[in-house]
């Protein structure tokens, strides 16, 4: 056989990953969000009423510096977060939400909560678990990997 179980679950933990992003996209096109604001959007929140130095957003989202500074931009224009120098280091800037962009996050959870329902109606608690905690092992695993080079 071509594929054993490990190349076949890897395509479907693709495909999955793939049909859920497509359906979170179609439906939070409403807030008018491209994905990876949301997504940034998301980790200046989780960051808290300090916010998150901009480069360490980069660096948590997997992406560059600049490509990130124009997401920031859009987010910025849109009123959803706020930059400002970093009070222990001006060579760099800090980003936070704003009350804004925290209504916003609000509504994109609750979006999130209703489709994720869905996604998971049949598992059980334990079975969820279970996967949750394989899912973990295997970030874990790649993690390494991808710091090994």
């Amino acid at each position: 056989m071509i594929f054993n179980e490990q190349i076949i679950t890897g395509f479907l933990i693709h495909d999955v990953a793939r049909l859920r992003r497509n359906i979170v996209n179609n439906a939070l096109s409403d807030i008018g969000l491209t994905r990876s604001q949301r997504w940034a959007l998301a980790y200046v929140v989780r960051a808290g009423s300090k916010g998150i130095i901009q480069a360490d957003l980069a660096r948590a989202m997997n992406v560059g510096k600049v490509s990130l500074g124009t997401t920031i931009k859009h987010l910025e224009d849109a009123g959803l977060i706020k930059r400002e120098q970093d009070p222990d280091d001006l060579r760099v800037k800090r980003v936070t939400a704003t009350d804004q962009g925290l209504d916003a996050t609000i509504q994109m959870t609750v979006v999130a909560e209703r489709l994720n329902k869905e996604f998971w109606k049949g598992i059980s608690k334990q079975q969820f678990a279970e996967f949750s905690n394989l899912l973990e092992v295997m970030m874990g695993n790649m993690l390494e990997m991808d710091q090994q080079g």
